[in-house]
């Protein structure tokens, strides 16, 4: 069964954001301009169809205790993150109703810390600026720090989905799939019933996986993960649930395998895809370039 809330963005966290922004170039990705948060995060998105990429990072630390939502701060804790290690931290759930979601979500046991409503400015192709505007749902877990969430609602679309902003030269279209680790996959299960209901999950080696609006979640444990991407990304902690990879669709592997030639990227080419082999130099993650089905 296909779910209501899809991935829209995973967050992955640098502390030098244009030199994060310069390797997903070297992927054959394109990074927009970037851009500023008022809780003190910069970001550069790489923009799919009606999924994404965040990268982030902080520009300005006095002021990520600002638009608090409760008692969570969306800049203190990419702070707070960022002080431990680069990679993955929260990620965003697509919605066009957050009000309806948060509630269901509520419904099934999850806490929701609050909304934060901010937009942020964008320049058009034309020359004029314009901002987007969007309301956020904290789904955040203080025992699961790197495996929370967050729903995204969009309401200036047009602003974010551009088609400029969504050509890639490795021909990336969309996220497939976003891998978490965890010693103890079962600890996940409440946390996935919470946002997709009772019986969302499927099993796998290892796991287990649940199916989403846009895009496939998937929990593994330390054997699967070792035998699917060779171990965990460097400073990933093995205790630690926590994000560590996402598989790309592309159009055509063995251009998006060109690219990764040409800039001298390490990878290996598996069954069904490549996988970018060094997940210290692109935020901690490992990234897998798949056919588009």
């Amino acid at each position: 069964m296909t779910r209501v809330l899809g991935i829209d963005h995973p967050l992955i966290l640098f502390r030098d954001l244009p030199a994060g922004v310069e390797q997903f170039r070297r992927l054959g990705f394109a990074p927009a301009p970037m851009g500023y948060h008022p809780w003190g995060t910069s970001m550069s998105f790489v923009t799919f169809e009606r999924c994404a990429f965040e990268l982030l990072s902080i520009y300005d630390a006095s002021l990520i205790d600002k638009n608090s939502a409760g008692d969570f701060q969306f800049g203190r804790y990419i702070f707070d993150r960022l002080n431990e290690r680069e990679g993955m931290s929260l990620v965003a759930l697509y919605s066009t109703d957050a009000e309806a979601d948060a509630a269901t979500v509520e419904a099934r046991g999850l806490a929701c810390q609050g909304t934060i409503e901010f937009g942020r400015a964008v320049r058009l192709r034309d020359g004029r600026e314009d901002r987007t505007a969007c309301t956020l749902k904290i789904l955040f877990d203080p025992n699961l720090k790197r495996v929370s969430h967050f729903i995204c609602q969009q309401h200036r679309p047009d602003l974010v989905w551009r088609e400029p902003l969504m050509t890639h030269l490795n021909g990336a279209t969309g996220i497939a799939s976003i891998s978490y680790f965890a010693p103890d996959p079962s600890r996940l299960r409440d946390r996935f019933a919470g946002l997709y209901g009772a019986g969302a999950e499927t099993p796998i080696d290892g796991g287990f996986s649940v199916q989403t609006r846009n895009g496939v979640f998937e929990v593994l444990d330390r054997q699967a993960v070792d035998n699917r991407f060779g171990g965990l990304p460097g400073q990933v902690d093995a205790s630690e649930p926590a994000g560590i990879a996402v598989a790309v669709t592309v159009r055509d592997l063995a251009a998006a395998t060109e690219i990764l030639r040409r800039e001298n990227v390490a990878f290996a080419e598996r069954d069904g895809g490549i996988l970018v082999s060094r997940s210290q130099e692109f935020g901690n993650i490992w990234i897998e370039f798949v056919r588009r089905t």
